[in-house]
């Protein structure tokens, strides 16, 4: 009889040194998740507001090239460039190669 008290006295000893870690667990997996969510919530903070999507617009055709002044001036440049270059009749790669 006296051995099965030591032995219940020893499993209620392991039993209340389990419930202690378990509570010590617990708490400490609480704090961590208080970490976490102030963690987030300070990440959240830093981000930058997301912009909406905007709505759609009328669409609108992008200026014709006549039209657009970036476009018109240097095409007006490629020309005289080319004007500026007299012509000269090509000759062939063969020629070129030995000098003709």
């Amino acid at each position: 009889m006296e051995a099965l008290r030591e032995q219940l006295a020893e499993a209620e000893k392991r039993a209340a040194v389990a419930e202690a870690e378990l509570r010590g667990t617990r708490a400490l997996i609480d704090e961590k998740q208080r970490t976490i969510e102030a963690q987030a919530h300070a990440l959240r903070l830093l981000e930058p507001p997301r912009a909406v999507a905007p709505e759609p617009a009328a669409t609108t055709a992008p200026p014709e090239p006549e039209t657009n002044p970036w476009v018109a001036a240097s095409d007006d440049l490629r020309r005289r460039a080319e004007a500026s270059v007299p012509e000269s009749p090509r000759r062939s790669w063969w020629d070129r190669l030995w000098g003709n």
